[in-house]
C-alpha cells in the first residue's frame, strides 16, 4: 500500500493496474443484476409469490440511492482507499447473507444493505481516474465504463447459467468469492490519499442538496434519466417472468441467452460521445426519447402475438430499451458534468441517486401492476414512463446552459 500526503502528487496507475481496477469495479456493478433473471426461480424454490421475490429488485436499488446521498459525499473526508474497501467489504459479506438466509424479511434487508454497498462504484470511479495520467483521465474513464457495462451484460447470462447448475444461491457465493478476490486486489492496488476537508459533512451533505433546487439543468436531466431507468428496471422485473411461464416456456439458460441482448447499451456510449463531439447533443437526447418509447410500445403489442413472435419483439424492445436509457444516460452526465466541474461529485450523487430511485420505483410499481392487474398494464407502466420522460423533455423549459450545448 502506499500511502501519499496531501502536498505529494499522486504516482500514476500503471495501464495494467487500471485494468485490474476495471475489471474490480465491473464485478463490483454486476451485482445489482444478479436478481432480474432470478426471481421467478427464487419464488419458486422459497415458496414465495413474484412479487415477493420482485422486492428484492427495489430493496436493493433503493440502498444504492441512499448510499449516493449519505455515503459518496464522505469521499471528501475520509480516504477513498478505505470507503472503497468498506462497501467491496459490505458487498461480500451481504451477497453471503442473500445465499445463506431463508427467510423474506432477513433477504430484503441483505438486499438494501447489498445497494448501500455497490455504491461504492460511484467513490471508485472518479478515484481511479484521478490516479492515472492528466492526458490519459478520458481514457481511463471510458475504461472502467466499458468495464461496467461488459460486466452488467454478461451478470444476467451468467447468473442463469450458475444458477441452472443446483440453485439460485449459488450465485451469490461465487458472486462473494468474486468479490473478496477483487477486494484484495484494490487493496494492493490503491493508494492512501488523506483528503482534507473544508467542511462539516452535515454541512456538506446540506451544501449537496442546495444543489438540487439551484441547477435546472441538474434536476430536468435527472428526472428524465430516472424515468427512462424506472422504464427500463420495470422491464427486467417482468419480462424474466413471461418469459419463464407457461406461455413462453424457456428455460433458466435459454432466459440466460435472451438476456445476452443487453449488449446493446455497450454500443451507445461511445456513440454518445460521438454525438456530443460533433454537436448534435440535442438530437442525440430526443433520438434516445423516442427509440425508447418505441421499444417500450414494441414490447405491449408483443403480448398479443403467439409465443415465438413474443420472443421477437422483446428481444427487438430490449435491445432498444437498453440502447435508448445508455445513451441517454451518458449524454445527460456529460451535460450536468460540464455544468459545474467543481461540484462533480455532488452533482453525479444527486444525479444517479434520482436514476436508481426511479429504477427502484419502476420496478416496484411494475410488479404491484402485475400482481393485481396482469401483464398488459405492467408493460403499460412501460410505455408510460416511456411517454412521460418524452413529455417532460418536450414542455419543461429548456436550460440555457442545455441550449447552448444543442
Amino acid at each position: 500500500m502506499t500511502q501519499i500526503s496531501l502536498d505529494q502528487e499522486l504516482p500514476p496507475l500503471g495501464r495494467s493496474q487500471i485494468l485490474l481496477c476495471a475489471a474490480c469495479m465491473g464485478l463490483l456493478v454486476s451485482n445489482m443484476y444478479l436478481f432480474q433473471p432470478l426471481t421467478p426461480f427464487i419464488a419458486l424454490e422459497m415458496g414465495w409469490t413474484i412479487s415477493q421475490a420482485n422486492i428484492l429488485i427495489p430493496a436493493c436499488q433503493f440502498g444504492v440511492a441512499l448510499g449516493l446521498l449519505l455515503i459518496v459525499p464522505l469521499g471528501d473526508r475520509i480516504a477513498s482507499r478505505y470507503l472503497v474497501l468498506a462497501m467491496m467489504s459490505l458487498i461480500v459479506v451481504s451477497l453471503l447473507c442473500i445465499a445463506i438466509w431463508t427467510d423474506w424479511i432477513s433477504l430484503v434487508i441483505a438486499s438494501f444493505i447489498l445497494g448501500i454497498g455497490l455504491c461504492g462504484g460511484q467513490i471508485m470511479s472518479p478515484f481511479i481516474t484521478s490516479l492515472s495520467h492528466p492526458e490519459q483521465r478520458g481514457r481511463t474513464f471510458g475504461t472502467l465504463i466499458a468495464g461496467g457495462m461488459v460486466a452488467v451484460t454478461l451478470s444476467r447470462p451468467l447468473a442463469s447459467f450458475f444458477a441452472s447448475l443446483g440453485n439460485w444461491q449459488i450465485v451469490f457465493f461465487v458472486s462473494a468469492f468474486c468479490m473478496t478476490i477483487a477486494t484484495i486486489v484494490c487493496m494492493k492496488i490503491l493508494p492512501l490519499v488523506h483528503p482534507n476537508p473544508s467542511e462539516r459533512y452535515a454541512e456538506f451533505v446540506k451544501n449537496q442538496i442546495s444543489l438540487w433546487f439551484s441547477v435546472p439543468l441538474l434536476r430536468h436531466r435527472a428526472i428524465c434519466q430516472g424515468l427512462l431507468f424506472a422504464a427500463l428496471s420495470a422491464f427486467w422485473s417482468i419480462t424474466p417472468v413471461l418469459l419463464v411461464s407457461n406461455q413462453i416456456g424457456l428455460s433458466q439458460n435459454q432466459l440466460g441467452l435472451f438476456t445476452l441482448i443487453a449488449i446493446s447499451a455497450a454500443i451507445a456510449a461511445p456513440l454518445a460521445g460521438w454525438l456530443k463531439d460533433h454537436g448534435l447533443f440535442k438530437k442525440g437526447l430526443w433520438g434516445a426519447l423516442v427509440l425508447a418509447l418505441l421499444a417500450s410500445f414494441l414490447a405491449l403489442i408483443g403480448l398479443m402475438q403467439s409465443p415465438i413472435w413474443i420472443i421477437g419483439c422483446l428481444l427487438l424492445a430490449a435491445a432498444c430499451l437498453d440502447f435508448a436509457v445508455t445513451l441517454h444516460l451518458v449524454l445527460s452526465q456529460q451535460a450536468v458534468f460540464e455544468f459545474l466541474p467543481t461540484s462533480r461529485s455532488r452533482l453525479n450523487s444527486l444525479f444517479m441517486g434520482v436514476f436508481f430511485m426511479g429504477g427502484a420505483l419502476g420496478s416496484w410499481g411494475c410488479m404491484a401492476l402485475f400482481s393485481n392487474y396482469g401483464l398488459t398494464l405492467a408493460y403499460g407502466l412501460i410505455l408510460l414512463l416511456c411517454l412521460s420522460a418524452l413529455i417532460l423533455h418536450r414542455y419543461w423549459s429548456e436550460p440555457v446552459d442545455l441550449v447552448r450545448q444543442s
